[in-house]
């Protein structure tokens, strides 16, 4: 099974990394892999 909460996140980045300075797609990275899909885990993002 596909996780979308986990999935959604990093492709969003993925959208986006084009327009963004290199420092700032390091500090999404970080954000998303070690504080949002942590601290969300298995909650539906959609529901929110």
């Amino acid at each position: 099974m596909i996780d979308p909460r986990r999935g959604s996140l990093r492709a969003w980045l993925s959208t986006y990394r084009a327009t963004m300075a290199s420092s700032t797609v390091a500090t999404n990275e970080g954000l998303i892999e070690n504080h949002l899909i942590p601290f969300f885990g298995k909650r539906d993002l959609r529901m929110l």
